[in-house]
């Protein structure tokens, strides 16, 4: 299926060129797509919060 949309690709327009005339993305696709967020604040220190789920490693070398 990539290779079929490829096939319809413009690097020129970034955009697909169908018959029709061109599509091309928007942000309501981007978020059906991959689920980020397209509302709300831009808050780049959310990243700084400790994780809370730990890893704990076995004397065998394994991980549970």
């Amino acid at each position: 299926m990539l290779k079929a949309a490829y096939f319809f690709w413009s690097n020129t327009y970034n955009a697909f060129l169908f018959r029709q005339g061109p599509m091309s993305l928007i942000l309501a696709d981007v978020h059906m797509l991959t689920g980020l967020s397209i509302i709300g604040h831009i808050n780049p220190f959310s990243l700084l919060v400790k994780p809370t789920a730990k890893l704990d490693s076995t004397k065998t070398g394994g991980w549970s």
